[in-house]
């Protein structure tokens, strides 16, 4: 189907609340540091916001910034915990769309729902209420943000739901590696990407010590040679993997993105690909799998 949203698309929940192993990890950012984020991805070339009511104030912060920039036109994901059971689930599920801070404001271009429980896919009620969201347009699309593989089988059957939001990146190809990209792709699926610096914990291999045996050293080598930056090429690989729709990224700062795209994303050739994954064989996998996070 077709894209609607851009290659990459900004993950926000550092412009809301603590998280992460880098520079907020422990207080809250600035909002106006979070404002020069926004103003960057914009710039960038980045038109897509991945958010959520549960990303402390971050969807507050991303409607202020709309209202004072009335040119920068975003399209918007919003992520939306487990609903519970309602008498009228439609009702339920659409007053809290409606009360997004964002979804009224002018220069919203897309407002997109994605469930954050991979197991709400098995609610037929809550499925039928999200296509109704769409077809009354209230909703732009729907979809669901996976942890397990398995869950790609059910969410490639649901026609309704038409993105598919997974962990893929240079040290956790789980996905990729059995089959589940290029399944929902053949089905029809927006595939974003999420994790694809895993956390920050690519960068770690900066230091003398790295958690991921060689593998992430090896992937720094490659980058120079390469002549961009390990973010430019860890993006650049998953942008380059089939099947893959967009990829989601987060930063600390403004420079951050500046310095990600300082060189245009590669298209990467099946041969390096190929290289890219055999320094991956060798990462320590319960470092690097999502789950256990």
């Amino acid at each position: 189907m077709k894209n609607q949203f851009s290659k990459v698309i900004l993950g926000t929940v550092q412009l809301g609340m603590p998280y992460g192993l880098g520079l907020w990890k422990n207080e809250m950012m600035p909002e106006a540091t979070a404002f020069s984020i926004l103003d960057a991805a914009w710039n960038g070339g980045i038109t897509t916001l991945d958010t959520s009511s549960n990303y402390g104030v971050a969807e507050e912060r991303i409607a202020k910034f709309m209202r004072l920039n009335p040119s920068k036109n975003f399209d918007l994901i919003s992520k939306v915990k487990s609903i519970n059971n309602d008498k009228n689930l439609y009702i339920r599920v659409r007053d809290i769309v409606r009360g997004n801070p964002i979804l009224g404001l002018d220069n919203c271009s897309s407002f997109s729902l994605l469930l954050h429980s991979e197991a709400d896919i098995l609610r037929v009620d809550l499925v039928a209420a999200l296509d109704k969201l769409v077809a009354n347009g209230e909703i732009s699309q729907w979809g669901v943000s996976l942890y397990d593989c398995r869950s790609t089988e059910i969410a490639a059957k649901i026609e309704g739901c038409k993105i598919v939001q997974l962990p893929f990146g240079f040290l956790n190809q789980s996905f990729g590696v059995e089959g589940c990209i290029n399944k929902l792709r053949l089905h029809g699926k927006l595939v974003h990407c999420r994790s694809v610096f895993t956390k920050g914990l690519l960068f770690t291999a900066a230091t003398s010590k790295d958690p991921f045996g060689l593998s992430s050293k090896n992937f720094f080598s490659l980058a120079s040679e390469r002549g961009v930056s390990p973010a430019n090429l860890a993006l650049s690989f998953v942008t380059s993997t089939h099947g893959v729709a967009s990829a989601v990224v987060g930063v600390d700062q403004s420079s951050h993105l500046n310095d990600l795209f300082e060189s245009a994303l590669l298209k990467l050739e099946k041969t390096e690909v190929a290289e890219i994954n055999k320094l991956a064989s060798h990462a320590i996998l319960d470092n690097v799998r999502p789950e256990k996070w």
